[in-house]
């Protein structure tokens, strides 16, 4: 092992991630416009928590149009994360009233709606410890969101699993655990309503540790193109958002190309990283991270290791009974 690698070894013993939400209360164009802008910060306020990968979903109740924020929160006591849930306000605040979606004893992360569709309630989240992709309902006054049935995606470990209709057909970007997450892009695909899903015939579709694993939501631009979002992880996990133009998309044929990349500024609050984008007509969210450093974090590492491996024993038992 070479002398830097010791380095970085010992200095992340020290070190933990903190994630944060950004919001900004404009449109996705507006923000990449001007990708220097700092957004309101939403945090938890617990140097033992964050809040990441958030999902905006705009709808209409009794005629007035409210915006849910959906997202991660990750209990490093407890070495998992799970979902919560709020309305935003008219006024943006940090003190937000959050719902607990769900307390499972698998780790929960990266919401994404099934579908773009103004009446989609349907909610994908990933849960690779349980070899598939956990679905929730919103409820029809978007006060609760209630747990469906999992969706079994081929038996895979799936990591921040995106879906997207297009072309007549349902499609799923995602990573896979244990497969080079960080780099190797894996796509699958299935009719409406069928509920059989197929892998592409050239999976892994993209191998870049610059612009493959997917970092949320795919949107569509005026003219009709779609743009994924995707993580730069080339200088550490979650350094920046590269933004890719797909340009071919069909079960024998995948492309795109880059367009552009969304960083971090260094005079913000959380300058190290950015691996999320989601949008409605008149939000944007992102989150972004900083390094925390801790004299006690390596005893925390060795606890929480110790915890999760029991607790996967445990888990992986429950599955298979």
């Amino acid at each position: 092992m070479s002398r830097s690698t010791w380095r970085t070894s010992i200095w992340r013993l020290f070190h933990r991630e903190m994630w944060a939400i950004g919001l900004y209360a404009n449109p996705v164009h507006t923000v990449l416009d001007k990708p220097a802008q700092e957004p309101f910060w939403i945090e938890t306020g617990s140097s033992y928590s964050f809040l990441a990968d958030p999902l905006l979903v705009q709808r209409t109740r009794n005629g007035k149009k409210i915006t849910l924020l959906i997202a991660e929160k990750m209990n490093y006591l407890k070495g998992r994360g799970s979902l919560v849930f709020t309305e935003l306000p008219e006024r943006l605040e940090n003190d937000l009233s959050w719902k607990c979606i769900e307390r499972h004893l698998f780790h929960l992360s990266y919401p994404m709606m099934a579908d773009h569709s103004e009446d989609c309630t349907e909610i994908w989240t990933e849960s690779f410890e349980t070899n598939a992709i956990q679905r929730y309902r919103l409820s029809d006054d978007l006060s609760q969101i209630q747990e469906m049935e999992s969706l079994d995606i081929l038996g895979l470990a799936l990591i921040d699993p995106t879906p997207i209709e297009q072309n007549g057909m349902n499609w799923l970007f995602a990573t896979c655990h244990g497969k080079s997450p960080n780099k190797d892009l894996f796509l699958f695909y299935s009719k409406p309503g069928s509920g059989h899903w197929q892998a592409h015939k050239n999976n892994p579709v993209k191998c870049d540790i610059r612009s493959s694993r997917p970092a949320g939501q795919i949107f569509r631009q005026p003219d009709g193109s779609l743009i994924r979002p995707a993580q730069d992880c080339s200088q550490t996990y979650g350094g920046a958002l590269t933004l890719n133009k797909i340009t071919e998309l069909s079960a024998s044929s995948f492309k795109e190309v880059e367009i552009g990349l969304l960083k971090p500024q260094e005079n913000w609050p959380y300058p190290h990283g950015l691996h999320t984008l989601s949008s409605t007509e008149h939000y944007t969210a992102i989150d972004a991270k900083r390094w925390h450093f801790s004299l006690f974090e390596p005893f925390r590492q060795i606890a929480i290791g110790l915890y999760n491996a029991y607790r996967r024993k445990k888990l992986k038992t429950g599955l298979s009974s």
